[in-house]
C-alpha cells in the first residue's frame, strides 16, 4: 500500500508540456542548422580531392608539353645561345675617298670572301626539319628530294648589303660591268636596302663606341660576336 502511495506520489521529471516543448525545441535546433554545418566536410573533401586531380591533370600537361616542345622546338644545340667573345676592330676611314678617286673600290677582297661555300645556303633532310619545327615549304634540292633548301639569314642581309655596295660603285662609274647578268634592277637594290635595315635592327649591336674629339678614327674598340663566327671576323678584319 505504502508503495503503491509512494508510486502515486512521485512527480514527473518533466511535465506533458514541457516535454512537447523540449521535442519542439530539439526538432528545431537540428532542423535549421546552417548549409556548412550540414555539408561543410563533405565539400571540403571533394575540394581537397578536386585540387589534387587538377595538380595531377596540370602536371601530365606539362610534362607532355615539355615532351612535344624537345620534339618540334628550338635545339639548344643548333638554335641556342652561342657563347660569345669581344672581337676588337677599326673604324677607321681615312684614306677611303683617296684611294675611292683612283678608282680603286675599298677592300675588294674582304667582301669577296664574305661568304662560304654554296653562298650560306644548307641543305636539311626532312627528319631534320621535321625534329626541329622548321617550315617545311622550302624547294627540294637536285641532288637529293628528300633535301630542302634554306639560305641562313644573316648571309641574305650579307648579300644584300653587297649589292648596295656595288651599286655605289656601279653609278659613280669605279664598277664599270654589273655583275648580275640580270642587269641593275631598283627593286632589288631598294628590297636589299631594306634587307639590311631590318637585320641590323633586328640584331642591333649593343657595343658602347667611345666619343671624343677624333671618334671618327677610333681603333680597337670591342664588339661582341657569337664564338662559332670569330674564325671568320678575325679573317677578314
Amino acid at each position: 500500500m505504502d508503495r503503491e502511495n509512494g508510486s502515486s506520489s512521485s512527480k514527473p521529471l518533466l511535465k506533458a508540456e514541457d516535454y512537447d516543448e523540449h521535442l519542439r525545441w530539439s526538432e528545431r535546433s537540428h532542423g535549421h542548422r546552417s548549409p556548412w554545418a550540414r555539408y561543410g566536410p563533405f565539400l571540403l573533401v571533394c575540394a581537397v580531392l578536386l585540387a589534387v586531380s587538377n595538380a595531377f591533370l596540370l602536371s601530365k600537361s606539362l610534362s607532355s608539353w615539355r615532351d612535344e616542345k624537345s620534339l618540334t622546338g628550338p635545339d639548344p644545340a643548333y638554335f641556342g645561345s652561342p657563347d660569345t667573345l669581344p672581337v676588337p676592330f677599326s673604324h677607321d676611314w681615312e684614306g677611303l675617298l683617296d684611294q675611292e678617286r683612283d678608282g680603286y673600290r675599298y677592300a675588294d677582297e674582304e667582301w669577296s670572301q664574305l661568304f662560304p661555300a654554296g653562298g650560306g645556303s644548307v641543305a636539311l633532310t626532312s627528319d631534320f626539319i621535321q625534329q626541329h619545327g622548321i617550315a617545311a615549304n622550302a624547294a627540294p634540292t637536285p641532288e637529293d628530294p628528300d633535301k630542302r633548301i634554306y639560305l641562313i639569314a644573316g648571309y641574305h642581309q650579307l648579300h644584300c648589303l653587297s649589292v648596295v655596295r656595288d651599286s655605289i660603285y656601279f653609278l659613280n662609274g669605279t664598277l664599270t660591268e654589273w655583275p648580275d647578268s640580270n642587269g641593275f634592277i631598283w627593286d632589288h637594290v631598294l628590297h636589299c636596302l631594306e634587307a639590311v635595315r631590318i637585320g641590323l635592327t633586328c640584331f642591333l649591336d649593343p657595343t658602347l663606341i667611345t666619343l671624343n674629339e677624333t671618334w671618327y678614327v677610333i681603333d680597337e674598340q670591342k664588339h661582341t660576336f657569337p664564338e662559332t663566327f670569330t674564325y671568320l671576323l678575325l679573317s677578314r678584319l
